[in-house]
């Protein structure tokens, strides 16, 4: 390649700004106690991170326990892929982990907080 060539561009889609995922944090073993928010972060978090989520009064930290990412075909949308973040609340913070489970109380608690909302089924 000379100078004056153009670089090979890259089939895969570079990725700015924040990075989309869902987290769900586990509340309990049972299916249903499973508290899903969809967060725009810098980057997907790593095994054992901290994700720290400071709401006055309801306050939630979470230790990551499993990043899957999924890749789909390209089908109507070639850029389709998901990243689902698996947590369990710290002890501490069990409590307010329960109360989301409330179907109510999510929209609230993601409405106080710029980067998080309610997760789409």
């Amino acid at each position: 390649m000379s100078i004056n060539e153009p670089a090979i561009v890259s089939a895969i889609p570079k990725l700015d700004g924040p990075v989309g995922y869902t987290l769900a944090a586990v509340v309990s073993d049972t299916a249903d106690h499973v508290v899903t928010v969809t967060v725009q972060g810098p980057t997907a978090p790593r095994l054992g991170e901290r994700l720290n989520f400071d709401v006055a009064g309801q306050q939630l930290s979470v230790k990551v326990v499993d990043v899957a990412h999924w890749f789909f075909e390209p089908r109507d949308d070639p850029n389709h892929r998901e990243i689902v973040v698996t947590a369990q609340p710290l002890d501490v913070d069990r409590a307010v982990a329960q109360q989301l489970l409330d179907p109510e109380t999510p929209a609230q608690w993601c409405a106080r907080l710029a980067s998080v909302a309610p997760a789409t089924s």
